[in-house]
């Protein structure tokens, strides 16, 4: 499988799963951690 190295995104892939993300960090933070557990929206309702 072919790996692809920026410096602002970093990834881990689960274990037996290398299409599914254990970690995901862009620019130091860790997305769904730091930044999704940030988000005020609960969910979005149709008007």
């Amino acid at each position: 499988m072919e790996t692809i190295h920026t410096r602002i995104w970093q990834e881990e892939a689960e274990h037996g799963n290398a299409f599914a993300a254990l970690t995901c960090h862009c620019h130091g933070y860790e997305i769904y951690g730091d930044l999704h557990g940030a988000c005020k929206l609960d969910r979005v309702t149709a008007p």
